[in-house]
């Protein structure tokens, strides 16, 4: 593809669209759900209650997770580029988790320079705005490539960079940025396809392995994976069209051979912690409601809020409105339409991609039969997702049918609007109808009404426009139209966007409650627990550099979701739960697993009138207590038992606390060790903490057992004075070395290598 003047100019009208769309940015409003945060949970509502009482408004629930994960996770990594160490681990969340196991905090992502050189709200923002950029350029890029008009690629782009499925998950931060790659990647396999020359070759091979890599790198495992097995099926599809690029074969598979290899130190300790994740490992996790797109929620590709708007708080559908929004505009489905009719072969990978997105996507035998088989990985991603994939064909699919629409006849325009209109027509007569029957859902039926205007009037303002386009005989008029489309669609699209996406003051960016301040401020290490939902959510505090017992993570260690389970009186053996869930916060602030877990303070909505809590802070609704008697981070064990299986350790320690008691099972059997009472000489001193590093100074008058309280995993490594040492299973879930009598320097090191080999 030749580089035009028309096409710099494309690009730069791209960067304008997204400097619209973004315009709030340059009023100090950015892309961030600050005011959910605000909003709904405390101590930040204790915070504003003077100008606030009754809680600041806020845009959109539906998007409180990237202050509860994206953002909290992004900083961890950010803080620990910033000390001159690799992410290793996050000892923020639960008893700690792998940070380099953890693809959605993006931790290697190239882009993660931004942080480097701006302030983190300031880096964090610039990655939202450019996720539509990127997006809409590569989408132009590839179209423009596989010689569609300017306005037809530009309509593509738009579809692609503001569609349902980048409003949705926009302010993620990773999600998109993971797919806007897609079309690059898919670009450079038809510049290889067609290169004549080795330096050609070399080129669009080298541009397909850094794609890929972006892609793989960008924060969002399930999307990216969906990615790979679009660009797989593209590689083979064009090469079975094109035999005589046979030859290039070995420079794609190079490129992402060495794609994987560069992206595995992400992916290695990724699939290390998925083999052993509590999510991979429930069978069950597909019932979920909402894990496929219901067939009622179809008509979201028509009418994006016929089931209403979380932001509108009006929303009536399956949970939840983000996972399905496929909407891309009511026209780019006639125009979709148009190509299919056209059986353009050079379209027919797209149509057949699009059929098997919806086929995954939705409830159906072949869809089931998949969950159900327990394939590896697969059967634990969630299909809705593959919305990403069925956005990008429309986006490819409507471009190619504005761009044969001049040339298509009256019959197949007709062809293409009889069946758009007459969903419109079903969905308006549900709407109508059930609207005033009095039943219980005649109100959601209602709002159903009122959603269905503005869509229709915009399929018939676009039909109306295509017919012109059609019937006129005025060569100059034809490209007018096909632009009048594409900014029909750009004000539709943005005002999908604008009404979901939130804009926040920059200073309300992770504002700092009197509370939290207290906390920070508190001699580490120790772990914190709140006993309420509306109560600082999991993660948040972990941006502040707090650590946090609760969980909100799609993808943890099995153990620790079993310990967790077990904290809040789970009954049974390890795992007897019913299902995987992403949120596990303390619903028993008496839980022995506290005090076991170095949980030492407990932040509360209610007054805590029990034995051991004594209330040393409060702000507004939030009470600070102490917990007593529980223990430290690194202590001696002056009491060991010994039982032969997981469950029955836990049961120990449901039984009651005990300070300074080791519980060990049989495959953490160590002999030698003392469990005769300390002396006061015997003790622990921590010389320095950081996240992937621990020394301690260590007195002991016999051989102990100095436990850690943080969670084992493959990529800890302990020493004693230089030596390696051989890490125990202490009390279910946590790390003991053996420690000879004697002053010694004990060092824990997490090493994010050392978990995969």
């Amino acid at each position: 593809m030749s580089i035009k003047r028309a096409d710099l100019l494309a690009v730069l009208v791209l960067a304008v669209l997204a400097a619209v769309f973004f315009h709030k940015v340059f009023l100090g409003l950015i892309p961030v759900p600050s005011d959910a945060l605000i909003g709904l949970y405390h101590p930040w509502r204790d915070k504003f209650e003077a100008l606030y009482p009754r809680g600041m408004p806020f845009k959109n629930f539906l998007t409180t997770d990237p202050v509860r994960q994206q953002i909290p996770w992004r900083k961890i990594a950010i803080d620990q580029w910033k000390t001159g160490e690799l992410p290793g681990w996050n000892p923020y969340n639960g008893t700690g988790s792998s940070l380099a196991a953890n693809v959605q905090s993006g931790a290697w992502y190239p882009f993660n320079l931004l942080f480097s050189v701006l302030d983190f709200p300031a880096a964090w923002t610039a990655l939202i705005v450019l996720q539509p950029l990127l997006a809409t350029v590569f989408m132009y890029v590839f179209l423009r490539n596989r010689n569609l008009r300017t306005v037809a690629a530009g309509y593509g782009a738009v579809v692609w960079g503001y569609g349902g499925f980048a409003a949705a998950w926009m302010t993620w931060g990773t999600i998109v940025q993971t797919a806007v790659w897609l079309p690059l990647s898919l670009y450079a396999i038809d510049r290889l396809v067609a290169a004549s020359v080795r330096r050609e070759n070399l080129i669009s091979g080298t541009l397909l392995s850094a794609s890929v890599i972006m892609m793989l790198l960008a924060g969002h495992a399930q999307i990216a994976l969906y990615c790979l097995l679009a660009i797989a099926a593209y590689l083979v599809w064009v090469f079975r069209e094109h035999r005589s690029a046979y030859a290039k074969i070995f420079t794609a598979a190079a490129a992402m051979t060495a794609a994987i290899a560069v992206s595995s130190v992400q992916l290695a300790p990724f699939i290390s912690l998925a083999l052993r994740s509590a999510r991979v490992s429930d069978p069950s996790v597909w019932r979920i409601p909402g894990w496929f797109i219901p067939w009622q929620h179809l008509a979201q590709f028509l009418a994006p809020d016929f089931f209403g708007n979380p932001s509108t708080l009006n929303y009536w559908g399956v949970w939840n409105y983000g996972e399905f929004l496929g909407y891309s505009g009511i026209f780019t489905v006639v125009l979709v339409l148009v190509a299919l009719y056209q059986r353009r072969k050079e379209y027919e990978f797209f149509f057949w991609l699009l059929a098997a997105g919806m086929l995954v996507a939705t409830p159906n035998p072949v869809s089931i039969l998949l969950a159900r088989a327990g394939i590896p990985v697969w059967s634990a991603m969630q299909p809705t997702r593959i919305l990403s994939l069925v956005v990008f064909t429309l986006a490819v699919l409507s471009a190619a049918g504005l761009d044969s629409i001049r040339g298509s006849s009256r019959s197949a325009l007709i062809r293409a609007l009889i069946p758009v209109g007459l969903g419109l027509s079903v969905l308006w007569s549900i709407a109508v109808t059930g609207s005033r029957t009095g039943s219980a859902l005649s109100p959601a039926l209602g709002i159903a009404l009122r959603n269905l205007v503005l869509p229709t009037g915009v399929f018939t303002i676009s039909g109306i426009s295509v017919w012109f386009l059609m019937i006129s005989k005025r060569k100059a008029a034809k490209p007018v139209l096909m632009l009048f489309l594409t900014l029909i669609l750009t004000a539709d699209l943005f005002r999908m966007g604008w009404k979901f996406i939130p804009f926040t003051p920059a200073p309300l960016f992770y504002s700092e409650p009197a509370s939290i301040t207290y906390l920070k401020n508190l001699p580490k290490p120790f772990r914190v627990a709140a006993t309420d939902l509306r109560l600082a959510p999991p993660n948040s505090l972990s941006y502040y550099g707090i650590e946090s017992v609760d969980i909100y993570d799609p993808l943890y260690d099995v153990r620790l979701g079993n310990f967790m389970e077990a904290m809040n009186g789970q009954t049974g053996p390890p795992g007897a739960g019913e299902s995987f869930t992403r949120i596990i916060t303390v619903s028993d602030p008496q839980s022995p697993f506290l005090r076991y877990a170095n949980v030492t303070h407990i932040l509360s909505l209610d007054a805590i009138n029990l034995p051991g809590f004594t209330k040393v802070y409060e702000e507004g609704r939030t009470k600070v207590y102490k917990l007593e008697n529980t223990s430290p981070r690194f202590y001696l064990a002056g009491e060991i038992l010994q039982v032969s299986a997981d469950n029955e350790a836990l049961e120990l320690m449901k039984s009651g606390f005990a300070p300074g008691r080791a519980v060990l099972t049989g495959r953490g059997t160590v002999t030698g060790l003392s469990g005769r009472q300390l002396t006061e000489d015997e003790s622990v001193s921590v010389l320095s903490y950081a996240a992937n590093s621990v020394k301690l100074r260590v007195r002991t008058a016999d051989t102990r057992l100095l436990v850690n309280i943080t969670a084992a995993d493959p990529g800890w490594t302990a020493d004693v004075d230089g030596q390696q040492a051989f890490i125990i299973p202490v009390n279910y879930l946590f790390q003991g070395v053996a420690v000879p009598a004697g002053d010694h320097l004990v060092s824990f090191r997490y090493n994010p290598v050392a978990a995969v080999l």
